[in-house]
Protein backbone atom coordinates (compact mmCIF):
# COMPACT_ATOMS: atom_id res chain seq x y z
CA UNK A 1 0.00 0.00 0.00
CA UNK A 2 2.86 2.37 0.75
CA UNK A 3 4.70 1.53 -2.46
CA UNK A 4 1.80 2.33 -4.79
CA UNK A 5 1.22 5.81 -3.38
CA UNK A 6 -2.45 5.37 -4.32
CA UNK A 7 -3.70 5.28 -0.74
CA UNK A 8 -2.90 8.14 1.60
CA UNK A 9 -1.14 7.53 4.89
CA UNK A 10 -4.08 9.06 6.77
CA UNK A 11 -6.49 6.57 5.11
CA UNK A 12 -4.26 3.67 6.08
CA UNK A 13 -3.97 5.08 9.59
CA UNK A 14 -7.76 5.16 9.91
CA UNK A 15 -8.20 1.63 8.51
CA UNK A 16 -5.53 0.14 10.76
CA UNK A 17 -6.83 2.05 13.80
CA UNK A 18 -3.43 3.58 14.47
CA UNK A 19 -3.34 6.50 16.87
CA UNK A 20 -0.67 8.47 15.07
CA UNK A 21 0.86 8.80 11.63
CA UNK A 22 4.19 7.62 13.02
CA UNK A 23 2.63 4.34 14.10
CA UNK A 24 1.42 3.69 10.54
CA UNK A 25 4.84 4.51 9.11
CA UNK A 26 6.57 2.33 11.73
CA UNK A 27 4.63 -0.76 10.67
CA UNK A 28 4.63 0.15 6.97
CA UNK A 29 8.42 0.31 6.88
CA UNK A 30 8.71 -3.09 8.59
CA UNK A 31 10.57 -1.78 11.63
CA UNK A 32 8.93 -4.55 13.65
CA UNK A 33 11.17 -7.02 11.82
CA UNK A 34 14.33 -5.48 13.28
CA UNK A 35 16.15 -7.41 15.97
CA UNK A 36 17.49 -4.78 18.28
CA UNK A 37 18.35 -6.80 21.37
CA UNK A 38 18.04 -10.58 21.64
CA UNK A 39 18.10 -10.50 25.46
CA UNK A 40 15.18 -8.06 25.54
CA UNK A 41 13.33 -10.14 22.93
CA UNK A 42 13.78 -13.33 24.98
CA UNK A 43 12.62 -11.56 28.15
CA UNK A 44 9.55 -10.20 26.35
CA UNK A 45 8.59 -13.63 24.97
CA UNK A 46 9.09 -15.29 28.36
CA UNK A 47 6.96 -12.63 30.03
CA UNK A 48 4.17 -13.14 27.48
CA UNK A 49 4.17 -16.89 28.24
CA UNK A 50 4.15 -16.18 31.98
CA UNK A 51 1.24 -13.79 31.49
CA UNK A 52 -0.81 -16.44 29.65
CA UNK A 53 0.08 -18.99 32.33
CA UNK A 54 -0.98 -16.64 35.15
CA UNK A 55 -4.27 -15.79 33.41
CA UNK A 56 -4.99 -19.52 33.01
CA UNK A 57 -4.40 -20.08 36.72
CA UNK A 58 -6.59 -17.08 37.60
CA UNK A 59 -9.45 -18.35 35.41
CA UNK A 60 -9.27 -21.81 36.96
CA UNK A 61 -8.92 -20.57 40.55
CA UNK A 62 -11.90 -18.19 40.32
CA UNK A 63 -14.65 -20.59 39.25
CA UNK A 64 -17.28 -18.66 41.23
CA UNK A 65 -17.19 -15.48 39.14
CA UNK A 66 -16.13 -17.14 35.85
CA UNK A 67 -19.15 -18.72 34.17
CA UNK A 68 -18.75 -21.32 31.42
CA UNK A 69 -21.92 -20.89 29.30
CA UNK A 70 -21.71 -24.45 27.96
CA UNK A 71 -20.60 -25.91 31.28
CA UNK A 72 -17.50 -27.40 29.72
CA UNK A 73 -14.79 -26.18 27.35
CA UNK A 74 -13.20 -28.78 25.04
CA UNK A 75 -9.68 -29.69 26.22
CA UNK A 76 -9.89 -27.44 29.28
CA UNK A 77 -10.03 -30.35 31.74
CA UNK A 78 -6.39 -31.15 30.93
CA UNK A 79 -5.39 -27.59 31.89
CA UNK A 80 -7.39 -27.78 35.13
CA UNK A 81 -5.72 -31.08 36.04
CA UNK A 82 -2.25 -29.63 35.41
CA UNK A 83 -2.95 -26.58 37.57
CA UNK A 84 -4.46 -28.69 40.36
CA UNK A 85 -1.48 -31.08 40.30
CA UNK A 86 1.00 -28.19 40.38
CA UNK A 87 2.51 -29.24 37.03
CA UNK A 88 3.77 -25.78 36.16
CA UNK A 89 6.40 -26.97 33.67
CA UNK A 90 3.95 -29.14 31.69
CA UNK A 91 1.42 -26.33 31.50
CA UNK A 92 4.11 -23.83 30.49
CA UNK A 93 5.17 -26.24 27.72
CA UNK A 94 1.58 -26.30 26.41
CA UNK A 95 1.46 -22.48 26.52
CA UNK A 96 4.76 -22.18 24.63
CA UNK A 97 3.64 -24.62 21.95
CA UNK A 98 0.39 -22.70 21.47
CA UNK A 99 -1.83 -25.66 22.42
CA UNK A 100 -3.40 -23.69 25.27
CA UNK A 101 -4.35 -20.04 25.31
CA UNK A 102 -6.39 -17.43 27.09
CA UNK A 103 -7.26 -13.87 26.08
CA UNK A 104 -9.31 -11.20 27.79
CA UNK A 105 -12.51 -10.14 26.06
CA UNK A 106 -15.32 -7.75 26.95
CA UNK A 107 -17.31 -10.74 28.21
CA UNK A 108 -14.47 -12.30 30.18
CA UNK A 109 -12.07 -14.73 28.52
CA UNK A 110 -11.55 -16.58 25.25
CA UNK A 111 -9.93 -19.96 25.81
CA UNK A 112 -9.25 -20.69 22.14
CA UNK A 113 -5.69 -21.76 21.42
CA UNK A 114 -4.25 -19.48 18.77
CA UNK A 115 -5.94 -16.52 17.18
CA UNK A 116 -9.70 -16.10 17.13
CA UNK A 117 -11.13 -14.99 13.81
CA UNK A 118 -13.87 -13.01 15.54
CA UNK A 119 -11.79 -11.04 18.03
CA UNK A 120 -13.96 -10.48 21.08
CA UNK A 121 -12.14 -7.28 21.88
CA UNK A 122 -14.07 -4.74 19.83
CA UNK A 123 -17.17 -6.82 19.18
CA UNK A 124 -18.84 -9.51 21.26
CA UNK A 125 -21.63 -10.38 18.86
CA UNK A 126 -19.92 -13.58 17.66
CA UNK A 127 -18.95 -14.61 21.21
CA UNK A 128 -22.47 -14.47 22.64
CA UNK A 129 -24.74 -15.25 19.67
CA UNK A 130 -25.54 -11.65 18.90
CA UNK A 131 -25.39 -12.62 15.24
CA UNK A 132 -28.04 -15.32 15.68
CA UNK A 133 -25.57 -18.21 16.05
CA UNK A 134 -24.72 -20.02 19.27
CA UNK A 135 -22.53 -18.94 22.16
CA UNK A 136 -18.87 -19.60 21.38
CA UNK A 137 -17.64 -22.88 22.86
CA UNK A 138 -14.40 -21.21 23.99
CA UNK A 139 -16.02 -18.32 25.87
CA UNK A 140 -15.94 -17.85 29.62
CA UNK A 141 -18.11 -15.06 30.98
CA UNK A 142 -16.68 -13.05 33.87
CA UNK A 143 -19.31 -11.87 36.31
CA UNK A 144 -17.39 -8.75 37.34
CA UNK A 145 -17.79 -7.35 33.79
CA UNK A 146 -21.55 -6.98 34.32
CA UNK A 147 -21.56 -3.27 35.29
CA UNK A 148 -19.24 -2.36 32.42
CA UNK A 149 -21.46 -4.24 29.95
CA UNK A 150 -24.62 -2.61 31.34
CA UNK A 151 -23.05 0.80 30.69
CA UNK A 152 -22.02 -0.32 27.21
CA UNK A 153 -25.56 -1.53 26.47
CA UNK A 154 -27.01 1.82 27.59
CA UNK A 155 -24.49 3.65 25.41
CA UNK A 156 -25.37 1.46 22.42
CA UNK A 157 -29.09 2.01 22.99
CA UNK A 158 -28.58 5.80 23.10
CA UNK A 159 -26.56 5.70 19.89
CA UNK A 160 -29.11 3.40 18.24
CA UNK A 161 -31.90 5.94 18.83
CA UNK A 162 -29.98 8.52 16.78
CA UNK A 163 -29.26 6.25 13.80
CA UNK A 164 -31.43 5.32 10.83
CA UNK A 165 -32.82 1.82 11.42
CA UNK A 166 -31.50 0.53 8.10
CA UNK A 167 -27.88 1.61 8.60
CA UNK A 168 -25.07 -0.93 8.98
CA UNK A 169 -24.04 0.63 12.28
CA UNK A 170 -27.58 0.18 13.64
CA UNK A 171 -27.50 -3.49 12.68
CA UNK A 172 -24.14 -3.97 14.38
CA UNK A 173 -25.35 -2.20 17.55
CA UNK A 174 -28.46 -4.41 17.68
CA UNK A 175 -26.22 -7.49 17.53
CA UNK A 176 -24.02 -6.11 20.32
CA UNK A 177 -27.05 -5.32 22.50
CA UNK A 178 -28.42 -8.83 21.93
CA UNK A 179 -25.03 -10.35 22.85
CA UNK A 180 -24.94 -8.33 26.08
CA UNK A 181 -28.45 -9.53 26.94
CA UNK A 182 -27.37 -13.15 26.32
CA UNK A 183 -24.39 -12.56 28.64
CA UNK A 184 -26.67 -11.10 31.34
CA UNK A 185 -29.07 -14.04 31.00
CA UNK A 186 -26.25 -16.61 31.35
CA UNK A 187 -24.79 -14.80 34.38
CA UNK A 188 -28.25 -14.62 36.00
CA UNK A 189 -28.94 -18.35 35.43
CA UNK A 190 -25.61 -19.40 36.93
CA UNK A 191 -25.89 -17.61 40.24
Amino acid sequence: MFASNEISVSSIQHQMKHFSRNMTLYYGRHYTKLRLNSVAEAALILESYNSVYQRLVDVIDDEISNVKPHGKIPGFDQVINLVDAGEEMKLMKLVRSGQVGVRRTLLGFCMKAGACEYGGIESISKCAKGDGGGICADAIFEEKNKDKLLRLRASHQNELEKLPTTSLRAGALKQEIHAIEVYLDVIKRNR
